[in-house]
């Protein structure tokens, strides 16, 4: 009868060893990996938080006059501009009466219209007081467009 090798061997401790080791490797990578994750969640939810935070510009009486007399002049409009120029009523009344929810039919009709109007471009908005300067922001400036021919 063959004898017995004594339990357990060296082969057998190195092997857990370095299995050990793999163990070891492998939980420091996930608590790196977690920890990365606790960040970009705790960024996520601090970009979240400042988004919540920001008010919505409401629009002014001059900038609603300013894009509707330059841009979305509709025969709808034009019936409550001729009603302020008149006297019988303001661009100030027409946006306060809108927002009020107490907007006459005329009223209501005009700012339906829009709904037709091709909205305008970031850069009309701007020239109209409305929205920032896109060129401010334009980091693409001097990129090409694509399709379009390289200089």
């Amino acid at each position: 009868m063959p004898a017995r090798p004594d339990f357990p061997t060296p082969q057998m401790f190195a092997a857990e060893r370095e299995l050990d080791a793999d163990i070891e490797i492998g939980l420091a990578r996930a608590r790196e990996l977690q920890s990365t994750l606790d960040e970009n969640a705790k960024e996520e939810a601090e970009r979240e938080a400042a988004e919540a935070q920001v008010e919505p510009q409401l629009m002014t009486s001059d900038q609603l006059q300013s894009l509707v007399s330059r841009h979305a002049m509709t025969p709808e409009w034009r019936t409550v501009i001729d009603r302020i120029d008149r006297g019988q009523t303001s661009w100030d009344h027409v946006l306060t009466s809108l927002r009020s929810a107490t907007a006459d039919q005329e009223v209501s009709a005009a700012f339906q219209s829009l709904a037709s109007v091709a909205p305008p471009t970031p850069e009309e908005l701007h020239e109209f007081g409305i929205g920032p300067d896109p060129a401010a922001n334009d980091d693409t400036a001097d990129a090409p467009t694509p399709g379009s021919p390289r200089s």
